[in-house]
């Protein structure tokens, strides 16, 4: 028995760092959950709509290849190759979703939208917060661009496009991918705990600014912590790091492991709006 979390049958779902890793699961598995969810039920014309968001056009090629073998009929995929550590890269991404009129007004049908920050870097693995000057400003502008500026304007964006529609006509999810490093500090990881904790506690005051903003009052905000994952980012860190030798002996959970979880928690929406929820929490 699949669990319902979409809202409508017609939904945008909107994901940067989708070429690989974390994102290209969480791709298939919101894709798959679509289709089962609406499997059964195709007397009307609603489709899913993807915008992938990376730097790696080859590599979205193929994760749109993937997502439309699910449901031929009813997934759509656009690909939007960004590099989200460059000034003007919201700017051409918002000029592409209104030529793509991703946020087309529709009086008459409702409309699920999803915004998912995934993209993200690891930054420096050996650096000491002492060790930070002025040599490395435009190192710093570039990674924090990347990891905080461009999920704060990306989210402006979503917010302001889709509070234009009729607010009885569409159901809104925000998740950012964080990480326990945005609760707890790391030795050496100077800019990839300062990101994080950056990212949640945006999240968090937009949570609290939304809750009083009644147009907006029912986005869901979610800062989920996937846990150690194999991707390239983990063995990263345990080959080349001050945590190393912490991280030496973990076993990683699989990305479709997390990604699973992620969505679980999504339909049981037992979250506080705006909270942390990392995958060993539930």
């Amino acid at each position: 028995m699949t669990t319902k979390f979409y809202q409508s049958s017609n939904v945008c779902i909107i994901l940067t760092g989708a070429s690989r890793g974390f994102g290209q699961s969480l791709a298939n598995i919101f894709a798959s959950h679509y289709r089962n969810q609406f499997s059964s039920n195709r007397m009307d014309d609603g489709n899913l709509q993807f915008l992938l968001i990376s730097r790696d056009r080859t590599k979205l090629e193929h994760v749109s290849n993937s997502l439309k073998s699910i449901d031929p009929d009813h997934i759509n995929v656009h690909c939007i190759e960004a590099d989200l550590s460059k000034s003007g890269s919201i700017s051409s991404i918002e000029e592409c979703c209104k030529q793509m009129k991703i946020f087309e007004r529709s009086d008459s049908t409702r409309k699920h939208y999803i915004l998912i920050h995934n993209a993200g870097s690891l930054g420096e693995t050996n650096r000491w917060c002492k060790a930070i000057n002025v040599e490395q400003a435009k190192e710093r502008d570039d990674y924090y661009r990347l990891n905080l500026y461009s999920v704060m304007e990306l989210t402006g964006i979503f917010i302001r496009q889709t509070e234009s529609m009729l607010s009885t006509m569409i159901s809104r999810h925000i998740i950012n991918i964080s990480s326990l490093a945005a609760i707890q500090p790391f030795n050496g990881l100077i800019d990839y705990c300062v990101g994080k904790s950056a990212r949640e506690a945006y999240f968090r005051q937009l949570s609290h600014e939304l809750s009083q903003d009644l147009p907006n009052k029912s986005i869901h905000i979610l800062n989920y912590a996937p846990g150690p994952l194999k991707t390239e980012m983990f063995s990263e860190l345990q080959t080349n790091s001050l945590i190393s030798d912490q991280f030496g002996a973990v076993i990683p959970l699989s990305p479709e492991e997390s990604g699973e979880k992620l969505f679980k928690i999504l339909c049981k929406n037992k979250y506080d709006n705006g909270s942390h929820v990392d995958y060993y929490d539930v």
